[in-house]
């Protein structure tokens, strides 16, 4: 008599490689995510340095992606670190099986997110990854051109009287109209 085999998912794929710790850390933080009654919308893994925050990280990825296959057609997964070094490095220890199923967006700015993803069509899991030089910054200037004359874009579409020449005003810190004016066509 044939048993039969368990399905395989992510999630059984890389829990046998986490320790304890680590795999209770992933359950605690799905509960929180999707189950509690009183749940958050985001966790901060923090923890010294040689723990396995990234593998614990993985594990989250797997269990996320697991629940919400059949109901969401692509997952994006936006991993904050220090730097672009550590990101290239991390980036590929956090993806999940097949490479043809996903896809790895370096550092972008986070006001030019809806346009980056949307030609990412085919893909389930996309890795995005954000780094404090690559748009986290507050400090300086006003973000890039493309950046604002999207958040003009959407100002039109969604107050279709106001006036281009007032949401240009408003959009160009340190950029000149026409420049604006063009990446806004």
């Amino acid at each position: 008599m044939n048993e039969a085999r368990p399905i395989e998912t992510h999630w059984t794929r890389v829990a046998p490689r986490l320790k304890d710790f680590q795999r209770r850390t992933v359950n605690h933080c799905f509960e929180r995510l999707f189950r509690d009654a009183d749940g958050s919308q985001r966790v901060l893994i923090a923890d010294e340095v040689g723990l396995g925050k990234t593998l614990v990280a993985k594990g989250l990825i797997a269990r996320t992606v697991d629940h919400l296959s059949g109901s969401v057609g692509r997952v994006d997964i936006i991993y904050v670190c220090s730097n672009a070094g550590i990101a290239r490095q991390n980036i590929q220890r956090l993806r999940l099986g097949d490479n043809a199923d996903s896809c790895f967006m370096p550092a972008t700015r986070p006001g030019l997110l809806p346009l980056e993803l949307s030609g990412l069509a085919g893909k389930r899991i996309t890795y995005i990854s954000m780094t404090p030089g690559t748009g986290l910054e507050t400090r300086e200037g006003g973000g890039v051109v493309r950046e604002r004359a999207l958040l003009a874009w959407l100002l039109m579409k969604q107050w279709p009287d106001l006036p281009e020449t007032r949401v240009v005003d408003v959009s160009r810190p340190s950029a000149g109209a026409p420049r604006l004016r063009r990446d806004l066509a």
